[in-house]
């Protein structure tokens, strides 16, 4: 999937989870996909998605069919300039979410690494007018110690047809 993936769209850069999707009877695999630089101006760098970078926006999830090979690339609701740039030069490759299937939108997990992104911006700077300390991610969020380094489990939420999880910020203590 990853190869794929990387061979269709080389100017992402792919999270680090591989979720099968089902629908219709066939199975397909989804893969987050980010723009991303490690030089973009007056930004902080964070480690995120493994390695360090100053600009990190999701752009697009990849669905690949397990059976056929066949992949689209969905773009993401909020299109960043990259991703722009990349959409108008392969429109081909593209797809918007309302083309999807709701039975096939509900099951796309949310985009983890970006949501550490934004976890780790929200630790440092907290609320708008907040007093405080610093907080950061914990080295190790995954559910169990016997299961060091997965990521933690996705939370459902039948009622509203979406998933979620759920990602602490401790305090200095």
């Amino acid at each position: 999937v990853r190869e794929r993936v990387a061979a269709l769209a080389p100017f992402f850069v792919q999270g680090g989870g591989v979720t099968p999707i089902w629908f219709g009877g066939q199975l397909s695999w989804s893969v987050d996909l980010y723009s991303a630089s490690r030089t973009y101006p007056l930004s902080r760098h964070v480690i995120v998605a493994g390695a360090e970078r100053s600009y990190f926006q999701h752009a697009a999830t990849a669905l690949v069919n397990a059976a056929t090979g066949h992949t689209v690339l969905v773009v993401d609701s909020l299109i960043d300039p990259i991703a722009a740039t990349w959409i108008d030069r392969f429109p081909s490759l593209f797809v918007r979410p309302a083309s999807l299937p709701m039975a096939v939108r509900q099951q796309l997990p949310p985009p983890r690494e970006s949501a550490r992104a934004q976890a780790t911006a929200f630790g440092r700077f907290g609320f708008r007018g907040e007093v405080g300390g610093e907080r950061r991610l914990p080295d190790d969020e995954g559910p169990d110690s016997a299961l060091a380094r997965t990521p933690a489990p996705l939370i459902a939420y039948p009622g509203l047809g979406t998933t979620a999880f759920v990602l602490p910020l401790l305090d200095r203590s």
